[in-house]
């Protein structure tokens, strides 16, 4: 439904849930309750005031005893305000990805993350903090139950031309990290299998300790257990404790784990069902709006499954190990497509895709994977800012070299924007430029030439002159943001009861204050 703005969604889940045992049940709840214990880690990580309006909102909730109509009589409220504070409210709680402070510098992320790739060091579960202001000193926190209260055990490294120091400390979100834990350990009790009991401790070790390399270990486990009946690659999902719901996803997030061990393709399909429902941009034009809605559902499913199975999951990434070995011939390097002569370029040790590609790793992997064209680059124009953009980089890549097989009229006075497809040339035109388009970015990929796909990709995603025109009328004609209200779970003895909130705001506020995280 639609409220004030916002479009309120819910992830229907009963039916699958009563369709698993009680032991599988009960997997399934601590797999939840550990998911929503990220949630103030996600909050810490978005902002200083993100956890005391978290707070406000579900303290609100409690004293108003979910009666929100008391509010208006006791602080004279009127009945709009009201609703527009319960939308904020609402919206707040499904996301927060808002960046306020004191940013570090781009030359200080690349500076530390260098120093940690010298030492072996993966990022991902880290932030920088500057010390005292300090341009030479900085702290990389690491997320971990452990904490490194003893300044004995805080490694440290030099900076360039040691002119300061790298502190790394443990124990970042070291509470949210423990409730984790512990809900992992009561869901290995009640594990389907050997794999899974085998996995579940070495995932809460890499949360206990912050070593990235147990937490890989646990996904190669994780990725042998196939066909599970639940757990967080199910079709149906019962806690995505995230701003954004993907509609599908390709697991692990490691290319080389990917690469030796294999992969698992979710399709989240309670999320997707709302695709159907939901209000849209209206991009389409008059004469083909028939066939689009006709044929929207079924194309859109198929293209979370391609986008997954084949963007996401395909491609061999050319590396170099620690002990010197590569996964190519050295001696005989593959030859690019695209020069026609021998790579130069590979990942060496310590080098990941998310690492060498910084900023550019999402959203060119994005780009790699997409397949959904026209309608939602123009909708691409409204999530990104004046210099970057994903979805549109496959819109300008089809207007600037598919001759004609795609066009965009625009109106500025009247707001209107339009999609033309020219149905005889996306075989002969299109899909040519879209394929010369892709195996540039799947090279780069391959050979972490990180330097070439920004010149690249950059140009070809910049929003200037008259798509910034386009931009405008994009932004006028945007829907209402989905938000979602996910089903809660709950311990009566030894069962698990499993509680659904109707798609209103109050229903998203009220998921969040029964969660109690």
């Amino acid at each position: 439904m639609a409220v004030n703005n916002v479009q309120i969604f819910q992830l229907g889940i009963r039916d699958q849930f009563n369709g698993v045992t009680e032991r599988e049940q009960r997997y399934a709840h601590h797999k939840a309750r550990a998911a929503w214990y990220g949630a103030r880690i996600i909050l810490e990580q978005v902002s200083l005031e993100s956890r005391p309006i978290f707070d406000f909102i579900l303290e609100l909730h409690r004293a108003c005893s979910a009666n929100w109509d008391a509010i208006v009589g006791q602080v004279g409220m009127e009945r709009d305000q009201l609703r527009q504070f319960l939308t904020y409210a609402a919206t707040f709680l499904s996301n927060s990805s808002y960046y306020p402070g004191d940013p570090v510098s781009e030359e200080e992320i690349a500076m530390v993350s260098r120093i940690l790739e010298q030492n072996s060091i993966l990022p991902e579960n880290t932030r920088i903090r500057r010390v005292n202001n300090s341009a030479n000193d900085s702290e990389v926190l690491v997320a971990s139950v452990q904490r490194d209260d003893d300044a004995s055990r805080i490694r440290t490294f030099p900076t360039p031309g040691l002119k300061g120091v790298i502190r790394l400390i443990r124990g970042d979100h070291s509470s949210a990290l423990e409730n984790i834990c512990n809900e992992l350990t009561q869901a290995a009790k009640f594990a389907a299998n050997d794999t899974q009991v085998d996995f579940l401790p070495k995932y809460a070790e890499s949360f206990q300790t912050g070593s990235l390399n147990t937490y890989r270990e646990s996904q190669r486990i994780w990725d042998r257990d196939e066909a599970p009946r639940v757990d967080f690659s199910s079709i149906h999902t019962l806690a995505y404790c995230s701003s954004i719901i993907f509609p599908g996803i390709n697991l692990p997030n490691y290319n080389d784990i990917r690469q030796e061990d294999g992969f698992k393709n979710v399709i989240i399909s309670n999320r997707m069902a709302t695709e159907s429902r939901a209000l849209q941009y209206p991009f389409i034009d008059p004469s083909e709006a028939e066939t689009f809605t006709k044929h929207k559902f079924p194309a859109y499913h198929w293209w979370v499954v391609l986008h997954e199975l084949l963007g996401h999951g395909t491609g061999q990434t050319m590396v170099e190990t620690e002990e010197g070995k590569q996964n190519f011939d050295i001696d005989n390097p593959p030859i690019s497509p695209l020069t026609g002569k021998s790579i130069t370029t590979w990942y060496k040790p310590g080098q990941t895709w998310t690492g060498q590609f910084a900023d550019l790793a999402t959203t060119v992997d994005e780009c790699r994977a997409e397949l959904q064209l026209d309608v939602d680059g123009l909708r691409g124009l409204s999530n990104f800012n004046v210099n970057t953009g994903a979805h549109f980089a496959v819109l300008k890549c089809l207007l600037l070299d598919g001759n004609g097989a795609v066009t965009v009229v625009h109106d500025g006075l009247a707001k209107t924007v339009r999609v033309r497809v020219d149905q005889s040339k996306i075989l002969t035109h299109g899909k040519v430029a879209l394929g010369s388009m892709l195996l540039r970015l799947h090279m780069y990929r391959c050979t972490a030439d990180a330097s070439a796909c920004r010149a690249y990709y950059e140009e070809l995603s910049a929003v200037d002159g008259e798509y910034l025109e386009w931009r405008e009328t994009v932004l006028a004609n945007k829907p209402p943001p989905f938000v979602f209200v996910h089903a809660n779970t709950f311990l009566d003895g030894e069962k698990v009861v499993l509680r659904e909130y109707e798609p209103t705001a109050e229903g998203v506020i009220q998921s969040w204050a029964e969660r109690s995280v």
